[in-house]
């Protein structure tokens, strides 16, 4: 049944991680199958038998091989020379051969392919169903200019990019079914058309443009409000203790999808001014701030501690690569900085698998979680590098969606933990009190006083005023969660001197207190001492001894309690003492602390309490 379970978590995770990246890569491959419209072959679109009075619910993308004209404007110029070159469209002209020379960035041009076997009186309208690199361009049929993006120029200063297609009239397929697609590029820095060129007719429905338009929109309100909500969490629940990390993850999913392809697209609709390549750049650094959030606050619930060295690698390891995406921006090659990125963040995911494997409580959860960030970051890999037609619009709504649905789920999951938690620790308390004011202790501690009496009445008079001391510290550990370190060790040695009054062997407590300002659960390291005489049976070595030991070291504090008793089966006691579980449950619980028991035949035992500090 385990391992049933192990293989449908597995499933649902690459089902994950590859959903967005197969329907991308679908779309891009069989465009043409989906849609039923004819390729773009060598600057040749064939419309024979397609009746596009029939394709009004979406625009007719012409992807493929354009003519290419570098540096050149062939209408506006009225050059009638050779093309330099064949051209895949969408795609950048950076390194595209010509004249033995590979093209950098910058330039104009001109590209033209020929729609052939068109409808006689077919009304036709250019379009740019996709977003992309910041642009300014005119497009003409059979030499009229059928629309505009911007002013094109150039000269890079007087070129103003667009963000919205401009026409002012439908154009008419003449009688002899020919129209000639012409599309002039001004100056740019980034190699040319990024966007994917397309024609509608004039009973085009738009549903399209009606969803890119509104469904990023409504996305973006719904995050607003779930970090509102998520805010409201964070000032509510002040005791627990991760909500800051959790929080930092919805507002970085928040800033994302601000510089999102869909939020874009959504302020160009409005005619307000956007910069792809500052999008761009605050898309991926906000991208690896959610990696990096995510994979600290799954390093923090120790789900993944096996990778200690490389956390401490990937704080830093963000840095660079996103130095590096900056110089690539606008060249063929932003891939690069996205894979080096998967493959710093892949020892992760990997470790996030194995936690699966070793049923860590909440690995399953967060291997899914990441495999919804890796897909989206995939796809929008894909689409930034042109590694598929059409652009990422819907997919980061829908993807960012999933994502905030996950973290409020983390949040309640804590909350709820956190009240069983409160409830548990309630418990705690009585059973505590149970445990601790123990009918035979009173017993025996009463008779050992009486007996001490008729020896030795000052000697009896301050074992009784101990024991009354020790009574009380009980009684109060109802009305109190945490006390100071140094009340505790004073319960202690109360506890040992009146154990040292009824046992017939007696043994030492040694105390090495390098540092006591902080606060502990109270009555936490009396039973400690207890099993060391009831286990290791301290008490009936010759020199047998107790030892409390405390010292910090960076943030953390070490509480050791060692003796040199004959010691116990660590395992066996384990899971059968109630006490050790309480022990080990409750510093869990109030100071998430590591506590580790080590005890060897004949030597002795160790117990070792780390936490941070925290609780000052």
């Amino acid at each position: 049944m385990k391992k049933l379970k192990l293989v449908f978590i597995f499933l649902i995770s690459f089902f994950c991680l590859f959903l967005g990246f197969f329907i991308a890569l679908l779309y891009s491959v069989f465009n043409h199958e989906i849609y039923n419209y004819p390729e773009n072959s060598y600057g040749v679109v064939d419309f024979m038998g397609y009746n596009l009075e029939k394709k009004r619910s979406h625009s007719i993308n012409m992807t493929g091989q354009w003519e290419f004209y570098y540096n050149r404007w062939i209408i506006t110029d009225q050059d009638d020379g050779d093309m330099d070159a064949y051209i895949q469209i969408p795609g950048k002209w950076t390194g595209l051969s010509v004249d033995g020379k590979a093209l950098g960035k910058k330039g104009y041009a001109s590209y033209k392919t020929t729609l052939i076997h068109l409808s006689e009186g077919t009304r036709l309208c250019p379009t740019y169903q996709s977003g992309g690199g910041d642009s300014a361009y005119r497009v003409y049929y059979n030499g009229v200019l059928a629309g505009c993006v911007g002013v094109a120029s150039k000269n890079f200063k007087e070129n103003k990019n667009g963000y919205k297609m401009d026409f002012d009239m439908f154009y008419e397929v003449p009688a002899t079914g020919i129209v000639e697609v012409v599309i002039e590029v001004g100056m740019n820095m980034h190699g040319g058309i990024t966007q994917m060129p397309g024609v509608i007719t004039d009973g085009y429905s738009g549903y399209y443009q009606t969803f890119v338009s509104f469904f990023p929109s409504f996305v973006l309100g719904l995050i607003f409000f779930s970090a509102l909500i998520g805010f409201s969490i964070f000032n509510s629940y002040r005791n627990l203790q991760d909500r800051f990390s959790i929080f930092n993850i919805l507002i970085l999913l928040l800033i994302h999808y601000l510089f999102s392809i869909d939020m874009m697209n959504l302020l160009r609709n409005l005619n307000i001014k956007t910069n792809f390549y500052v999008f761009q750049s605050l898309s991926f650094i906000s991208y690896i701030l959610i990696l990096r959030q995510l994979a600290v606050y799954v390093y923090q619930i120790k789900e993944v501690e096996h990778l200690k060295l490389y956390h401490k690698i990937y704080s830093f390891i963000g840095i660079p690569i996103f130095i590096l995406d900056l110089f690539l921006i606008g060249t063929n090659y932003t891939w690069i900085s996205w894979i080096l990125l998967f493959i710093a963040t892949l020892p992760y995911y990997v470790g996030m698998g194995k936690s699966v494997i070793h049923q860590r409580k909440q690995s399953p959860y967060f291997f899914i979680l990441f495999s919804v960030i890796l897909d989206m970051g995939i796809v929008e890999m894909m689409d930034i590098s042109e590694m598929i037609l059409y652009s990422s619009y819907g997919y980061e709504a829908i993807f960012c969606t999933i994502l905030m649905v996950n973290v409020f789920l983390l949040y309640f999951s804590r909350i709820k933990d956190l009240n069983k938690g409160e409830v548990e620790h309630i418990l705690f308390k009585q059973e505590i009190l149970r445990e601790q004011i123990k009918p035979h202790f009173i017993f025996n501690s009463l008779n050992a006083i009486k007996n001490l009496y008729h020896k030795d009445v000052n000697v009896a008079d301050e074992a009784l005023i101990r024991f009354s001391k020790h009574l009380r510290t009980n009684v109060d550990a109802l009305d109190k969660d945490m006390i100071p370190f140094e009340d505790e060790l004073v319960n202690i040695i109360n506890f040992v001197e009146l154990e040292n009054v009824r046992l017939d062997k007696k043994f030492t407590l040694l105390l090495d207190i390098q540092f006591q300002d902080f606060f502990v659960p109270v009555l936490s390291l009396q039973p400690l001492v207890e099993n060391a005489i009831k286990y290791s049976r301290v008490n009936e070595k010759e020199e047998g001894y107790i030892q409390v030991r405390s010292y910090k070291e960076e943030q953390w504090i070490y509480i050791l309690v060692s003796d040199n008793g004959v010691g116990f089966d660590v395992a066996q006691i384990s899971s059968h003492s109630k006490g050790i579980s309480n022990f080990k449950e409750r510093f869990k619980l109030m100071l998430e602390a590591e506590v580790d028991i080590k005890s060897i035949r004949l030597k002795g035992t160790t117990i070792t309490i780390k936490f941070k500090e925290t609780n000052q």
